[in-house]
């Protein structure tokens, strides 16, 4: 009867994972000692400064199409044991000719946002022909389950617009950044590298070392993810270089509007299975955990509609920075 009472404490220790299938707004992106970051961020000003002819050298977005959310608790004041909430959440829909589009439309507002904030937006021909260009690894679009330290735990659908090719990462001359500082070191003329990633779903809840208990809440919401990014490449980097600037999301881009229905996909018997599995492991005196699966069914028109307006959103708030320090 002891065991079965402490098992069934522990259990409570796991937390809870829940979804009420409504849109969530994304957490505040934080930094030093947990301060909220600055809407946008500038790396190197001094980059941007004076440049008015720009080429674009490289153009992705990405697509998370996979999520997974978690939070630990430690076991309290008093060190008991811990327990873990996760989430796993995937993107049902939308195919890969929406996200296309998608990705075209961004790509042309990008160049249109250039250009309304007097940028002389050169023909990409002047790089593309150059030998060091022609270095620059490339992946095949779209790249699937890819993998980015803006969305750990999450798959990435990465797609170039249409007749551009998707650069990878390669190594030495073969890596798009060098290859790219390098032209525009001879030309003049920064590169840009511009790189979006969109989030489906948000998730919020607390854990830590501190708590004796662990939750996660996860809901629909469309977001360009923090980190997500243009970066002027005018020459290689260095201690002291000011030939690469970069703008970047300090915060997400995103919408509140609904475009789903979520839908959790955890089984009874997966269900019981867990507790089970929890139950044993209480009794001997090691920590609980609980996961659910959910899947986000979009309807497709309206996650491309929401998808273009927080990528435009986006394009904005970046380009208009970049302008800002010419």
């Amino acid at each position: 009867m002891k065991n079965l009472v402490f098992a069934l404490l522990a259990l409570a220790l796991a937390g809870c994972v829940t979804s009420s299938g409504n849109s969530m707004a994304p957490q505040a992106s934080t930094g030093f000692l947990g301060m909220k970051s600055d809407d946008i961020k500038v790396d190197t000003p001094k980059a941007f400064a004076g440049k008015k002819d720009v080429v674009i050298g490289s153009f992705k977005v990405g697509f998370v199409t996979y999520n997974k959310a978690s939070q630990k608790a430690g076991g309290g004041l008093m060190g008991g044991m811990a327990g873990r909430a996760t989430a796993r959440t995937t993107l049902n829909g939308v195919n890969d000719a929406q996200m296309q589009k998608i990705t075209d439309a961004a790509y042309a507002d990008f160049t249109s946002m250039l250009k309304a904030n007097g940028y002389n937006v050169v023909d990409r021909s002047t790089i593309t022909n150059t030998s060091e260009y022609k270095k620059a690894s490339v992946e095949k679009s779209p790249q699937r389950d890819a993998e980015s330290v803006l969305v750990m735990g999450s798959d990435v659908t990465y797609f170039a617009p249409s007749g551009l090719p998707l650069h990878g990462k390669g190594f030495a001359f073969s890596n798009p950044m060098m290859a790219l500082g390098t032209i525009g070191g001879k030309t003049g003329v920064p590169v840009l590298d511009v790189e979006y990633i969109v989030n489906f779903a948000n998730a919020d809840g607390y854990g830590g070392s501190f708590r004796n208990s662990a939750a996660v809440n996860v809901g629909q919401g469309i977001s360009v993810v923090s980190g997500s990014r243009v970066t002027a490449l005018g020459g290689q980097g260095g201690t002291f270089s000011t030939d690469i600037g970069t703008v970047s999301l300090g915060q997400p881009v995103y919408s509140t509007e609904e475009f789903a229905t979520v839908a959790e996909m955890t089984t009874g018997g997966e269900k019981a299975l867990g507790y089970a599995a929890n139950a044993f492991s209480a009794v001997l005196g090691g920590g609980t955990s609980i996961s659910r699966e959910y899947t986000v069914n979009a309807d497709p028109g309206k996650y491309e509609a929401v998808s273009k307006s927080v990528l435009s959103q986006a394009n904005k708030k970046l380009v208009g920075t970049m302008a800002a320090n010419r």
